[in-house]
């Protein structure tokens, strides 16, 4: 009996559908943090963006996406072309691995050591930063704002010491130039926008302004109703959010 192009197109889908309830499982076991700050759409957003990056790079087996999403929730859905992670690039711009699953085993295992080194037990200097961002947010708002040139790697380093030595002054100058970027192609840009999603990219990674986990970033930035200061505290209101649903307790909601 032959099986019709439409039976196999269905098949398709049922396989992407059961895959993606497998995924929000395995977010929900492992990265809850992120699923009760994101919301269970963006992640389900998020998983089919992880299908098609992971793709690219021939990961194609559910063994290996899963992987490669563990990666994008760790370092931001663009991970594969963030400064701050140079160690991923290398490994997946490698042509020596005899296949796939050898380059993703090594990704997997170079992404781990980075999140300890940079990050703590536990995500303890994550959420030191995240908890300083929440509890002293105007201060830290009011910086940015006022920054001049040179201020905010001072601010960066104050808030996130151990990351932000470790992408060094380089890899801040480059977040510097690709938040002006995205801006630009956004059709909005001064400085005092430019360094609050440069700030943004440090924290949830160079694509944020695409990533389908932050939703609520590209909901502001095409409000075309809000400019200026008031597109700035959309932006910052909504980023606190964000931290604040990150740092709930495992299985506590916001009413």
């Amino acid at each position: 009996m032959k099986v019709s192009n439409r039976q196999l197109e269905e098949l398709g889908q049922i396989h992407f559908r059961k895959f993606t309830e497998d995924m929000v499982a395995h977010v929900a076991t492992w990265f809850p943090e992120h699923l009760a700050a994101s919301g269970e759409a963006a992640v389900r957003e998020t998983i089919a963006h992880c299908i098609r990056r992971a793709g690219q790079y021939r990961f194609i087996t559910t063994r290996n996406i899963c992987l490669y999403l563990n990666a994008m929730f760790a370092w931001g859905s663009f991970f594969d072309t963030d400064p701050q992670c140079a160690w991923a690039q290398q490994l997946l711009n490698d042509r020596s691995f005899p296949n796939s699953t050898t380059r993703i085993n090594a990704l997997s295992e170079a992404s781990e050591k980075a999140w300890l080194q940079i990050q703590g037990e536990d995500e303890a200097l994550l959420k030191a930063c995240f908890k300083t961002l929440v509890s002293d947010g105007e201060r830290i708002y009011d910086q940015l704002i006022h920054a001049e040139p040179g201020d905010l790697a001072r601010l960066l380093h104050e808030l996130h010491p151990q990351k932000a030595a470790a992408i060094g002054a380089t890899g801040i100058r480059e977040l510097s130039a690709r938040s002006r970027v995205a801006l630009n192609s956004a059709r909005l840009s001064h400085l005092q926008l430019e360094n609050l999603v440069a700030l943004l990219m440090f924290l949830f990674g160079a694509g944020v302004m695409q990533d389908p986990q932050f939703p609520w970033l590209e909901a502001a930035i095409r409000n075309r109703t809000a400019s200026g200061e008031e597109l700035q505290r959309q932006i910052w209101g909504a980023a606190i959010d964000h931290l604040n649903r990150f740092l709930l307790p495992p299985q506590t909601t916001i009413e």
